[in-house]
Formats: structure tokens, C-alpha cells, sequence
């Protein structure tokens, strides 16, 4: 139950207040999400875009602002000047990618760090003769890598990276990371026949001693390039990197019309001296203090209304990223004030709105559907009743895998594959290479900041539940999960159909339920039998295929999908 004040400072600044938090630093990779095109030789853009994709989300995501607008001119239609935009984005204007190590108890660093020197030593010979045999490629690498990119970045890379301003250091850490991709790619291609042979001979010899790393688990994360930050101008960064800037400079601030100036130094007096910040700018701190403020309602707001539409499915505020003109206006506006106070009253405490909102009558309700559709559909807009809905497509998921009783529920640890048994928390989500059951069921693509999931209902849905092996396999492990209770050699079909209801539904089946389900159970596991020859398996095994169809069956129901 971190609070949510706290949870938001460590995401845009936990880096700066409490760089020694393992779990502060580790907030700041909300700063990483951005879209990376590792071919994109123009840096200068790369840059723009990357500043503008944090702070169009920053304000979407924390304030409930739709400010990308503002990015080119004044807001049309709210009072978001282009000024206020690029103050926001002021405050992120010296961020530089990073690769944390993710460390633990001051005993475990000790001992990684004698851990990581007994590897040197260990393999300081074979990591020499490695080097020795790739230096005569490294230079041709270079050479190749350097000749995607326009002059300008050439002649930046070829500069001393301590020299350089603190703009011309971003700019040349993103060529970089390009050049060292470049780098890894093309010594692949480089080595041939001996060379190569004796290449993978000394590579593997190096991964013989693996056993003596230190195990060392790294987390994308953000740092500050420096205490001076970089300009930010209107209109973003870019001019080339031998191009002088030519617009005024503009400072860190807040909306205008909340503060009326840019931000002052009286207000950076505010804050408190930062720890170690002679390798940042304080910057990101001050904002993360200033959207957790008691009297900020902006920042609350935009939190409870999530909560809101998290839990009846839809907020109180519609359009969750966007309070403004452009967006819904509150359906209940008392309502949502009064819950943002709540929140700071109660210390920014999700646990605590979270009971608040599902104890309440309002969440209680079910659906109506004795109503006309009209009056339906003004009650649902009201939340004078629940409409059904459908489960979101992790909970799908983790709900085919608790009704097979396969569902692992340990916390912690890296992500897996999407046929992992864990829950859907833990799926790697790969931007350019989405879950297909996921994407079925309108999960988000990833690319960009989701105020508000589409819900769709399409036959590719029913096909997937129906064709899937993964479904199926979990059919399959539901199915020897329901039998598993019967004596050995023993067959109550009611009893069968009794436990798989529960476990797929969480009630009981009605009297007619349980005489449709077992005469399923009879025929299908007749006409399994017919349709095999002698070489038949026993009856047995024909109610086991049966029982499968049936906990298949279950699995795709509107009943399992959907909850009222």
C-alpha cells in the first residue's frame, strides 16, 4: 500500500530524492517507456520525440490534461498556453537513458563486488586474447556504423564526450547506443572461417566461467546528464548539433494560469537540498513535489477518476487522460471532488479507496435489465445500475489459469513468456510483437498513453477460444482438476459438473444446468467410443476426452467472460 504520493515522486524523481532506494530508482523506468527506433539517424528529432512522448503522458497520466495540442500553438480550446507546455517539459530536458543495477543489502554488494573480481581475474587471459583478435575489426565497425549517420552527428561522435555541452552529451549517448548496436551486429558478420572458429572457441571458454558472476539483475531507468540543464526552446530541439539556438531559453513552470509566472527561484528555495545533487539538476524533484501538493486537486483528481472507471468501467470523468473542453464533462462533478479530498485525506491511500468504492451500494448494485433500454442506458451513464461487462484480456487470462488450478501467484521476479503460468502481470509485452489472446481481447498496443481500453465484441474472440492450444491446454489441466476428487475408477458425473461450475463460475449450477451438463457428458463420451475402433481406449479415457470438451466449453462461456 505504498501511497500514491510517494508512488508518483519515486516514478518522476525517486533517482533525485532517495538515490539510494532501490525501489525510488527503479520508479524512474515510467521515464524509459518511450518508443526507441534504433535506425533513427536523425538524433536531434530522436530527442524532440522522446521529450515530447514524456510530457504528453506526464500531463495525460498525473494532471488529466490533453496538452500535446500545445506542443505547436496555444490550446484552441483550453487554457494551455505553448509556453506552459515546453515549462513542463523543461523539467525533463536533462534526462539521459540508463541501465541500473539493481543492488541489494550493503552484505550482497560487498559480496557481488568480490564476486565480479574473482571473475576478472579468472578470465583476464581469455577476455585479452578476445580483444586482441576483434581490435583489428573494431576500427571498421566504427567506420561502418559512422556512415549512417548525417555530418553533424559524425563530427560529434568524433568529439571528446567530457568537452561537449550538456545537449551535445544527450545527443551523442543516443548515436552511441546505436554505434555499439552496430558494433554487436557487424562482428557476427565479420568473422570468417579460422578467425570465426577461434572466436566462438574463446567465447565459449569465457562462458565456462560464467558460474562466477555475480548474478546481476539490470532495470531501464532515466539519470540526469548533469547539475546545468540543456535549453529548452519552444518548438523543441531540432536544430542540428552545429547549429547555434536561436530562441530564448525557456525555464521550468507550471500552467499559467494556476501560477501566473514560470517557476522562481523562491520556489526552488522551497526544496530541500537534494542528496548527491551535483550529477543532477533538482529539477524533476520539484515537480514531483509540486503534483503531490495537498491542495494540487488536479493530480487527485485525475487518480480517483481512474479508480472510478477501474472499477464500474467507466470514470466519472469519461475521457480519464483529458478533463478539458475536448474531454466529457463529470457526470457526478461533487462526487469527484469529494473523492480527491478524500484521497489526501487519507494519505494519498489506494488500499483504503479501493475498500471505499467496492463496500459502497453504488459498486454493489447489479445490472438491470428490466429496464427499457433507454432508461438502461441513462441509469448506467448515472451509475444508478451496473451494466455487463467483459473481463479485460489479462484477467481472461488469469482466470482460464485459476479455474485449471495452474495459476502460479508468486510475486516478484522477471518477466516470461507469454505461455507462462504466472499471471499476466509478468508477460513480456513487446510493442512489435503483441500477445495474440491479448491483442484478441483489446489489450493496449503499447505505442502510446491508453486513457480507456476499447471493448469489442468480434468472432476472432470466440474463434480464439475456441482454436487456441493455450486454451486448450488449460481446458485439458481444468479437467483433471475437477476429476481429481473422485475415488479412483470412479465416475459421478454430477459431482464432476458441480466442482467444475465452482471453479469456473463461483456458484452452483442450477437443477437444469446439471441434467445438460451430465447428458453432455453421456453422449459425448458415446460417440467418442463410436467412432473408434477396436483399438478403442476404455470408456474411462472416452469420458475424459468428453469431461476436456466440457471444461472447453466453460472457458469460452459468456458466464466466464463477462461478469454483471
Amino acid at each position: 500500500d505504498t501511497p500514491y504520493d510517494r508512488f508518483v515522486t519515486e516514478q518522476i524523481a525517486g533517482d533525485e530524492l532517495t538515490p539510494y532506494d532501490r525501489d525510488a530508482v527503479l520508479g524512474t523506468g515510467y521515464l524509459r517507456m518511450w518508443p526507441y527506433e534504433d535506425n533513427q539517424v536523425d538524433i536531434p528529432k530522436q530527442l524532440s520525440e522522446i521529450l515530447n512522448d514524456i510530457t504528453d503522458v506526464t500531463a495525460e497520466v498525473f494532471l488529466g490534461l490533453g496538452m500535446s495540442c500545445a506542443r505547436c500553438h496555444d490550446h484552441k480550446f483550453d487554457p494551455i498556453l505553448q509556453q506552459d507546455y515546453f515549462r513542463l517539459q523543461a523539467f525533463f530536458s536533462a534526462i539521459m537513458p540508463y541501465r541500473s543495477i539493481v543492488q541489494g543489502s550493503p552484505e550482497e554488494k560487498r559480496a557481488q563486488k568480490m564476486q565480479h573480481a574473482e571473475w576478472l581475474l579468472a578470465t583476464h587471459d581469455l577476455r585479452e586474447k578476445l580483444s586482441a583478435l576483434e581490435a583489428p575489426h573494431i576500427e571498421w565497425c566504427w567506420e561502418r556504423s559512422l556512415g549512417r549517420f548525417p555530418d553533424a552527428v559524425k563530427n560529434l561522435l568524433s568529439a571528446d564526450f567530457d568537452t561537449l555541452s550538456p545537449l551535445r552529451q544527450q545527443l551523442y549517448d543516443l548515436a552511441y547506443r546505436q554505434v555499439l548496436n552496430d558494433r554487436r551486429r557487424f562482428l557476427k558478420k565479420r568473422f570468417t572461417g579460422e578467425e570465426k572458429k577461434r572466436r566462438d572457441e574463446l567465447k565459449k571458454l569465457l562462458a565456462s566461467f560464467d558460474h562466477l558472476k555475480p548474478k546481476e539483475i539490470r532495470a531501464l531507468t532515466i539519470v540526469d546528464v548533469g547539475p546545468i540543464a540543456p535549453p529548452t526552446v519552444v518548438g523543441g530541439r531540432t536544430s542540428r548539433p552545429g547549429a547555434a539556438m536561436s530562441t530564448e531559453n525557456v525555464p521550468p513552470g507550471y500552467l499559467a494560469i494556476l501560477e501566473g509566472q514560470p517557476l522562481g527561484e523562491s520556489l526552488w528555495a522551497e526544496i530541500d537540498p537534494l542528496p548527491g545533487n551535483a550529477t543532477t539538476t533538482g529539477r524533476r524533484s520539484v515537480l514531483a513535489r509540486w503534483l503531490t501538493r495537498p491542495d494540487n486537486q488536479l493530480t487527485a483528481r485525475a487518480l480517483v477518476n481512474r479508480l472510478w472507471q477501474y472499477h464500474f468501467g467507466r470514470g466519472l470523468v469519461a475521457t480519464a487522460n483529458d478533463f478539458g473542453r475536448q474531454g466529457e464533462p463529470p457526470s457526478h462533478p461533487q462526487l469527484l471532488d469529494w473523492l480527491a479530498r478524500e484521497l489526501v485525506r487519507r494519505g494519498w491511500s489506494l488500499k483504503s479507496m479501493h475498500r471505499m468504492l467496492v463496500t459502497s451500494n453504488t459498486y454493489r448494485q447489479g445490472a438491470a435489465p428490466e429496464m427499457d433500454r433507454e432508461r438502461a442506458d441513462l441509469a448506467v451513464r448515472l451509475f444508478g445500475s451496473n451494466r455487463t461487462r467483459r473481463l479485460a484480456a489479462e484477467l481472461i487470462r488469469d482466470a482460464a489459469l485459476e479455474a485449471s488450478g495452474e495459476l502460479v501467484t508468486a510475486i516478484g521476479g522477471p518477466s516470461e513468456e507469454s505461455a507462462s503460468l504466472r499471471r499476466a502481470l509478468y508477460v513480456q509485452l513487446k510493442r512489435n510483437r503483441p500477445d495474440p489472446m491479448l491483442s484478441a481481447f483489446d489489450a493496449p498496443l503499447g505505442t502510446e498513453s491508453c486513457a480507456r481500453r476499447n471493448v469489442t465484441t468480434t468472432a476472432p474472440q470466440a474463434l480464439l477460444l475456441l482454436n487456441n492450444e493455450w486454451i486448450l491446454a488449460r481446458a485439458k489441466s481444468f479437467a483433471e482438476r475437477v476429476r481429481s476428487g473422485a475415488a479412483a475408477g470412479a465416475w459421478d458425473a454430477e459431482r464432476i459438473v458441480r466442482r467444475a461450475y465452482r471453479a469456473a463460475f463461483g456458484r452452483a449450477p442450477a437443477e437444469v444446468e446439471i441434467n445438460a451438463a451430465v447428458g453432455f457428458l453421456e453422449r459425448q463420451s458415446g460417440e467418442i467410443i463410436a467412432t473408434l475402433d477396436t483399438d478403442a481406449p476404455r470408456l474411462s479415457e472416452a469420458r475424459r476426452t468428453a469431461l476436456v470438451d466440457f471444461c472447453h466449453a466453460l472457458l469460452g462461456s459468456n458466464e466466464f467472460v463477462y461478469v454483471d
